[in-house]
């Protein structure tokens, strides 16, 4: 599909994945030709929802650093957060400071138990 668009259409590299990010953003997994010929169309029309290279790079940096801040450990920001607690079920430490902790830092209520998880 790439091949074609960039072949017979002549769209670009950078058109092309342009198109398709947008439309997967959409919910668009799995699009077709038309999909991606409508979609360039709309970008290039409404002058609102064009978007340069650098601004998609620095919202999907955005994006994982923020998904990097979730997976660390709230306490030491080193180890991943490997602790759930009980009974509130908050998934913010990693084992080595759980162990200490008597009060959930996000819920405020006393921990009975602490379970290691394993990141699947």
């Amino acid at each position: 599909m790439k091949a074609v668009c960039m072949g017979e259409m002549g769209f670009t590299a950078e058109i092309f994945n342009e198109a398709v990010y947008h439309l997967k953003l959409d919910g668009y997994h799995h699009p077709n030709i038309e999909d991606i010929i409508r979609r360039f169309d709309q970008i290039h029309k409404d002058p609102a929802v064009q978007y340069t290279s650098a601004q998609i790079s620095e919202s999907l940096y955005e994006e994982n650093q923020r998904l990097k801040r979730i997976v660390k450990c709230s306490k030491c920001k080193i180890n991943d957060s490997n602790a759930l607690f009980l009974p509130c079920a908050h998934h913010v430490m990693c084992i080595a400071f759980a162990h200490d902790t008597k009060k959930c830092p996000v819920g405020n209520r006393g921990v009975s138990d602490g379970v290691r998880t394993f990141l699947g």
